[in-house]
């Protein structure tokens, strides 16, 4: 009897557990289209429980507020980008051709998602926060993953000997190259995007392949 009532008790857990995160995603997929709507600074929570068609004091039973809830979009989309970044990377075998396809990878995600992409450089150049702050600690470990599986794509080129002779170790280039795509993508972002960003993926390989004469 008691391991039946406990199987049941378990059933009902892992019901209102399915429940939550199905709330959880819809209330984030409407938080997302608000704030590209508005911007950070002008999105409340009532305006994003209209969009999620959820009553207002529902959604703090999900989110403290709406740095929770714009920390926990950042996440889940951080997370959607590891994993098919990192997908990327296990299909590529030659280790040149992995690298320029995970920077067309990472250029294509952020024109594709480009008012997510705005909205979080909004939040990290914002007084009121900072994207460490808002972000919390899995988004910083987000973001070394990511610059981690460009080290290791470094790595493997330089093990096959297919990197030019530079002295540059795998880490630093690593760093120069996602600081190359932070910046292309803030100046892309900022203008008036008559050209595609796919052009600074080009631009990037370039880059990589040849070098900039000074």
């Amino acid at each position: 009897m008691a391991a039946r009532q406990k199987a049941k008790k378990t059933a009902r857990e892992a019901v209102r557990e399915q429940s939550r995160a199905a709330y959880q995603e819809i209330i984030l997929e409407a938080a997302e289209r608000i704030f590209v709507r508005r911007g950070f600074s002008g999105t409340r929570m009532s305006d994003v429980a209209r969009e999620a068609g959820v009553a207002t004091g529902t959604m703090y039973n999900y989110f403290e507020g709406k740095d929770e809830l714009f920390r926990s979009l950042m996440q889940l989309r951080g997370e959607q980008f590891l994993d098919q970044i990192a997908h990327i990377y296990r299909r590529e075998n030659d280790p040149i051709e992995r690298i320029e396809a995970l920077v067309r990878f990472v250029v294509e995600y952020l024109e594709e998602r480009v008012g997510t992409c705005a909205i979080f450089f909004e939040a990290g150049v914002m007084s009121e926060m900072s994207i460490d702050c808002i972000g919390g600690d899995r988004i910083i470990e987000q973001y070394t993953e990511y610059v981690d599986l460009f080290e290791r794509a470094f790595r493997s080129a330089a093990r096959a000997k297919r990197l030019k002779p530079t002295g540059c170790k795998p880490g630093d280039l690593a760093a120069i190259l996602t600081g190359m795509l932070n910046g292309l993508a803030r100046a892309w972002i900022a203008s008036d995007r008559s050209t595609s960003f796919a052009a600074k993926a080009d631009l990037a390989i370039q880059v990589l392949r040849e070098g900039v004469v000074l």
